[in-house]
Order: structure tokens, then C-alpha cells, then sequence
């Protein structure tokens, strides 16, 4: 067996591979014992005496117990069964909302300790225990150490106990009545009730009172609402079913839909509170239904790859909706479109060179996949085409059920600030189905996001730089784990990428450090051989941490074991820089995301 493990680390900036690289690792690891080994983590219930394990609260110790240290460093990644209590992080810890991690970086004198606290709440219904654990790193060495703790946690006092069919948030049974005979309606939300705030694909807090219409459509209908002498601060939705996480179109001026005959619901809502008067006008254009494509005797599922695709991921089925029940004729429908930004924010704003996730959920009401396509049009206010953006003509089978896939572009550096519009079309055989369309700013404010869009672990990575066979479990007979990271706002600058590998006891095992430079986005990657090596007789939970100009920038962990069997991310069709489908089977459902 070899004694030594190799790293080696690849940068693409844009889409050119720039080279590969080689770091040897010489030498046996660092001594386990460090000066930061006295620090410690402990946990304490903190909620009410009905429920005290639903608020709970994390005391770090951050100790050092040898020469003065110039730059320690503490990641804490929040489980994601609680979420933060707002202002409780203490002695300096900062939360980074977007990564859902608590971060403290300092000096550390010779022989001296600090206190840090933070307090969470429960997201849960059913009690469970839960895992929370820190990673402490001497940035210079560079060494770190874990600090884990296993804790009960319980449900939020008055928490809705789980049920198979949870009541719907909505009160349809007092719904108005809206006709396209009538276009126009007038109102106040004011008199209304705060029942929902979140709708899905939906990025607003809608925490105001909110007005409910019942539309009846006897046939297909182009439908269009527009709300007229309203404050900024309203905004519409149109639901498929009495429910709010059935969403098919929203806007804060005006919202539009193509669908069958059926029932439907339009919500006029108040973001952050809002209430106040508004006018509201309808408007809408019966259509001829499209031909029904002629039956396939054997309709084939797409072709799946394993294979990942920066340029389209996580793409989840999602469960089925209440939706009114189509025809054979109209087997497919665009249902939402919405933006995020790395990490899964919804987001609506955005600078240069960010990456921008521009997500759809379509339904196939038919039980068999039938061929779709799907357009990216994205437009600047004078209703120019940004190619940068866009993408034309994604073809499919698209499978029974509903699916979402999307579309992520990094804004060129060059693109100027206003306000853009993305338009979402989908095609059957015979023309367009449907289509949708959302508005985003670019500006050219200070950026809020983190540089690092994406960090995963894979088994290679292809020609085009982007990783294949995205796992978190690997054998011992694997060539190799890789690191892979799609870094956004480069800026044209130097900038130094570090990655560090730490064997399952927190004992650093190999580094790799380079200064990349590109106009926009670049990919790079690191990655440390396993089969052959000392590494394949080390099994247990592995950490790769990435550092990103000094700061730590994300951390993954994976595993490496004799009885492990891949677990992969969704798998991916299409070419490269293509949108694809996810047809795995542990996809997350609706309700997981977008992230309200």
C-alpha cells in the first residue's frame, strides 16, 4: 500500500479548461494533539416548560491552549430540522443565511478561551433527535478540529400535529365570485383575514390580510389579471385548487395562466402586512385545444446519464397537486416559474456575474411521458434578447407526474443594471401549450450572496469540467473523491482557492492552494485518490472544507467504507450546458422547496 495520497486540482474559467494540476502529500499527518483540542460544545434546553427541547440552546467553547494564534476560524452548519433564533448569536458569531451557518473568525491569545451562544427553534412536528456540529480551524497551520452534539428536540408548543390530508390554510367556502363577463373588481384586503403567507414559487412574506375570488372557466382560456389603482406592496396569485402550495402564476402587478375548464382560485394578498384598497381587472381569451399528438405505442422514458450538470440542478419531482383534471387533449402545463440565487433563495435581484436559477414546475396529467419543449427568453426593457440568459428549445419526453428542472446562468459581467423579464414557454407537437413570465432587476449594488454557488462531491469530472456521479458515499475501491466548486463574481481578479481534507478524527490529511483568475464564473476542483492508498484503510465520515481568498467559504462531508453503495444526486440528461430531469426516486417533495 502506498504511503502517500495524491490531491490534484483543475480550474475552468468560463468554459476553458485552463490545465491540471499536481500536489504530492509528504510525510506523515500532524500530531492529533492541538491547542484547540480544549474546546468544547455543549447544548441546553431553552423552550417553554410544556416543550423545553424545542427551543434549544449551543454554548461553544472556544478554547486555545497553546501560543497565541492569528486567525482561527468556526463554521457551524444549522441542522435543518431548526432554524435561528433572530439575535441570539453572541460573542461575535456571525449567521450567513444563505449557507445556514454561524461563522466567528479572530485571533486567539495564548491560553485564553471564549464564550459563544446561539439559541434555535424548532421546525419540526414529531420529536427526533438531532446532530449540530462545529468545525474549529487554525486558518495558518492549517489544522481542525469537530465539536458535535446530539440533542432531543420536540415541536414548538401549538405546532400542528402531522396528519395523512392537513386542512387547507384557505377558507374557499367564502370565496367571491369572479366571471369573465365582469372585468373589473373592486376591494379591500383590508377587511379580509391573514391565513397564508407563503405561496409556492412565490419569493414574498405575504403577511397581510388577503381577498379570495372563485373563477369558473367552462373551456380552455388564455386568462389575464392585472391589478389597477392598488399600493406596491399587493400582490396576486392564482391557484389550481383550493390551496396555496398549488400556485400556478403570481405577480405583484399582474399574473396570467392558460388552462382548461375548471375551477380557480385569485388571491390579492399584502406582502410584509400591506392592506389597502385595489382594482382589479380580468380579462381573458378563450383557446382552441391543441391537437392530441398521435399515440405512441411505446413511449420511452428519457435517457439518463450520471452525470451533473451545473448548468441545471437539483431538479426535483415533486407530488401530485389537486388540479383540476384535464384533458386528453392537454396533457402537459407550464404551472410556475420563479427565480433563485445559489443555495436555494428565492431572489429577484441580482449583480453581475451571480448565478441565477431560473426554475419551472411542469405537470404531465397523462400517464405516459409525452414530448414537450421548453424556452428560456430573457429580456431586457427594451425588449432585446439576452443570449447570456436564454436558452432555445429544450426537447423532452416529460414524464406522467410533476417535475421541476432549471435553467442557472451566471449574469455577464458586461450586463448592464434595469430591469429584465424571463419568459417561459412551453410547446406540444402542435405549438405553444402555455407560457409564463417573471421580472428581475440587475443592479449594481454591493453583492450579498457568497461567492461559492455550488460545492459537491463526485466521483470524476468530465471533460467539460463539471462533475460526474455526484455522491457523498464512496468505496474503498473508488479511484478517487473529487471537490468541486462553481465560484461566481471572479471580478477578473486573482483569487486563492484552498482546499483542506481531514480524516474522520479532524486530523488534517492533505491541502491544496492556487490564485485563479477569470472574468465572471470558473470552476475548480481538487480531488484525493483513495483506491491503493492509506486513505481506502481510513473508513469513517471524511470533511473537505474550501477556503475562498482566507475565508472558509463551505465544507462537505462524505464517507468511505467497505460496505458503502452510492447514494447519487437526482441523475441528469442532456448535453452539456443543457437543461435535464430528475427522475430519481428520493427527489424532495413540493413542500421542501422553494424556500419561503
Amino acid at each position: 500500500m502506498r504511503k502517500r495520497s495524491m490531491l490534484m486540482t483543475a480550474v475552468l474559467a468560463g468554459m476553458v479548461l485552463l490545465g491540471w494540476l499536481a500536489f504530492v502529500r509528504a510525510g506523515e499527518p500532524p500530531p492529533r494533539s492541538t491547542p484547540l483540542d480544549a474546546s468544547a460544545k455543549r447544548v441546553y434546553p431553552a423552550g417553554p416548560s410544556e416543550a423545553p427541547y424545542s427551543t434549544l440552546r449551543y454554548e461553544i467553547l472556544l478554547a486555545n491552549a497553546g501560543e497565541a494564534l492569528s486567525h482561527v476560524s468556526l463554521a457551524d452548519k444549522l441542522p435543518d430540522q431548526v432554524e435561528l433564533v433572530r439575535g441570539s448569536a453572541t460573542g461575535g458569531l456571525i449567521y450567513l443565511p444563505n449557507l445556514r451557518t454561524l461563522r466567528w473568525d479572530g485571533a486567539l491569545p495564548a491560553n485564553s478561551a471564549i464564550t459563544l451562544t446561539f439559541a434555535v427553534q424548532s421546525l419540526v412536528r414529531q420529536p427526533m433527535t438531532i446532530t449540530n456540529e462545529a468545525l474549529i480551524c487554525d486558518v495558518n497551520a492549517p489544522f481542525c478540529i469537530t465539536r458535535s452534539v446530539t440533542s432531543w428536540l420536540e415541536p414548538l408548543p401549538g405546532a400542528p400535529t402531522p396528519t395523512p390530508t392537513p386542512a387547507p390554510e384557505l377558507d374557499c367556502s367564502q370565496s367571491l365570485p369572479m366571471s369573465l363577463d365582469a372585468p373589473l373588481y373592486r376591494g379591500d384586503t383590508s377587511a379580509g383575514q391573514s391565513l397564508v403567507r407563503h405561496y409556492a414559487g412565490a419569493p414574498w412574506d405575504e403577511s397581510g390580510p388577503e381577498v379570495l375570488y372563485r373563477l369558473e372557466l367552462e373551456a380552455s382560456t388564455a386568462v389575464t389579471l392585472t391589478l389597477e389603482e392598488a399600493r406596491p406592496e399587493l400582490d396576486l396569485f392564482i391557484l389550481a385548487g383550493c390551496d396555496p402550495m398549488n400556485c400556478i402564476a403570481f405577480g405583484d402587478q399582474s399574473a396570467a395562466f392558460t388552462g382548461p375548464a375548471g375551477t380557480y382560485y385569485v388571491v390579492v394578498d399584502g406582502r410584509d402586512g400591506a392592506a389597502g384598497p385595489y382594482t382589479l381587472r380580468l380579462q381573458g381569451e378563450p383557446m382552441e385545444p391543441p391537437t392530441p399528438p398521435p399515440p405512441t405505442p411505446t413511449p420511452e422514458t428519457p435517457a439518463i446519464a450520471r452525470t451533473f450538470l451545473p448548468l441545471l440542478w437539483r431538479l426535483h419531482p415533486l407530488p401530485p397537486a389537486p388540479t383540476p383534471t384535464p384533458t386528453p387533449s392537454w396533457p402537459a402545463s407550464l404551472d410556475a416559474v420563479w427565480l433563485e440565487g445559489p443555495k436555494g433563495q428565492p431572489n429577484y435581484a441580482f449583480r453581475n456575474c451571480e448565478v441565477i436559477y431560473q426554475w419551472v414546475r411542469i405537470t404531465n396529467h397523462s400517464p405516459a411521458p409525452v414530448p414537450v419543449a421548453v424556452d428560456w427568453l430573457v429580456q431586457d426593457w427594451l425588449g432585446r434578447r439576452v443570449p447570456a440568459l436564454s436558452y432555445h428549445n429544450w426537447q423532452i419526453n416529460w414524464p406522467s407526474g410533476t417535475y421541476s428542472a432549471n435553467l442557472p446562468r451566471a449574469v455577464p459581467p458586461d450586463l448592464g443594471p434595469g430591469s429584465y423579464s424571463l419568459t417561459v414557454r412551453l410547446r406540444g407537437p402542435d405549438g405553444l401549450v402555455n407560457e409564463r413570465m417573471v421580472y428581475f432587476s440587475i443592479t449594481s449594488e454591493e453583492p450579498v450572496t457568497p461567492p461559492l454557488a455550488e460545492f459537491v462531491t463526485s466521483k470524476g469530472v468530465n471533460a467539460g469540467g463539471l462533475p460526474e456521479e455526484v455522491t457523498e458515499v464512496f468505496r474503498p475501491d473508488d479511484e478517487a473523491v473529487y471537490a468541486w466548486g462553481w465560484w461566481q463574481r471572479a471580478g477578473g481578479v486573482p483569487h486563492t482557492i484552498r482546499w483542506t481534507w481531514y480524516t474522520p478524527d479532524g486530523s488534517l490529511y492533505a491541502s491544496y492552494e492556487r490564485q485563479y483568475r477569470a472574468e465572471c464564473t470558473f470552476y475548480a476542483w481538487s480531488w484525493l485518490e483513495i483506491a491503493g492508498t492509506e486513505v481506502a484503510a481510513m473508513p469513517g465520515t471524511w470533511n473537505v472544507a474550501v477556503w475562498y481568498d482566507g475565508s472558509f467559504a463551505g465544507l462537505r462531508s462524505f464517507a468511505i467504507g467497505a460496505g458503502a453503495s452510492g447514494s447519487f444526486q437526482p441523475a441528469h440528461a442532456g448535453g452539456e450546458g443543457r437543461p435535464a430531469l430528475c427522475l430519481a426516486p428520493d427527489c424532495p417533495p413540493l413542500a421542501e422547496f422553494p424556500a419561503p
